[in-house]
């Protein structure tokens, strides 16, 4: 009995471990939303600057007759609408920095984070293929296995039976064909039959005083199955969103590096006036569009590598709850 309280206990310290993941994921998602609002506040105040100075260069040219007063009112526009961005994004920055000060615990006034850190963070990299005894450190499996542990159940046996061999490919899919097996309606994992109990339950003369009917050991059981179920879709899902959005980040990237040419082929031509201001202000817009959408893939990149640390139980190389 007393290993037994002893393993309710554990059980209690890993649902625990679960606010603390969670807590440690929500942390980290809105230091990076912080980070994102600041480097976008520059940007727009850098999109600001570029409208200013070709207002400046129109404003010349209407001076000596080579623009009109609508390329004027134009690029007044642009300016009013580049300026009048900036306000919600000064909000958005004090609404993190409270939010992460709220959460860590500290004055919202003293986390002061610099701007140009959002561009030069990383992160360990990922590789697809790991194997699923990383869903073991779990804190949700681990007190579904403490669970079984109070009732005296072999927990080696039962994670041979339920967490067979399979490698998390980050694809869209399992790499081995043991998962697909393993969640066949007639799997074990969806036929908690007494053949399963029985090496995990000793037949039902269990070690110590507890005594547990079949059905309540095919019920730690389903609890420990649907454990494994959600740590398995969990994971797989993390892998395929940081794969697709580190994709999308690179090819945004470059984006934004062929509308930077683009712009500055323009805005040299139109000093030059071998163009219109039409031209000029479709390939600033461009411009403008392609480096705020930089920093939304940069920032879900980010929120994905939190996803997948989340979902392996604190991360892929050193587990953080131990049984």
């Amino acid at each position: 009995q007393v290993e037994a309280a002893q393993q309710t206990a554990a059980a209690n310290r890993f649902d625990v471990g679960t606010v603390m993941l969670t807590t440690q994921a929500s942390v980290a998602n809105t230091y990076f939303a912080l980070l994102a609002a600041q480097e976008q506040l520059a940007i727009q105040k850098a999109n600001l600057d570029i409208a200013t100075r070709i207002l400046d260069v129109i404003r010349q040219q209407v001076a000596v007759g080579t623009a009109t007063g609508l390329d004027l009112a134009q690029q007044e526009t642009v300016v009013a609408q580049q300026r009048a961005q900036i306000p919600p994004l000064e909000q958005a920055v004090e609404q993190n920095r409270n939010s992460l000060g709220t959460l860590v615990g500290l004055p919202p006034e003293t986390l002061k984070l610099k701007g140009d850190v959002f561009n030069r963070l990383t992160v360990p990299q990922v590789s697809p293929g790991l194997p699923a005894e990383v869903l073991a450190r779990r804190p949700d499996v681990l007190a579904a296995e403490a669970s079984l542990a109070a009732a005296n159940a072999n927990v080696v046996a039962a994670r041979a039976q339920l967490l067979p061999s399979i490698t998390l490919t980050g694809s869209g899919g399992f790499q081995s064909t043991a998962l697909e097996a393993l969640l066949r309606p007639e799997s074990l994992v969806f036929s908690l039959v007494g053949g399963l109990t029985q090496p995990i339950f000793h037949g039902g003369a269990l070690r110590g005083q507890v005594q547990l009917t079949e059905a309540q050991a095919e019920e730690l059981l389903a609890t420990y199955r649907g454990a494994i179920l959600s740590a398995l879709v969990d994971v797989e899902n993390a892998l395929v969103a940081l794969r697709q959005t580190t994709e999308q980040e690179r090819l945004q990237s470059e984006a934004v590096r062929t509308a930077e040419r683009a712009y500055a082929i323009s805005e040299a031509q139109l000093r030059a006036g071998t163009i219109n201001l039409i031209t000029l202000l479709n390939t600033q817009q461009t411009l403008f569009t392609a480096r705020n959408a930089l920093i939304q893939a940069r920032l879900l990149r980010l929120q994905a590598a939190v996803g997948v640390f989340r979902a392996l139980g604190g991360g892929w190389d050193t587990p953080i709850y131990r049984q």
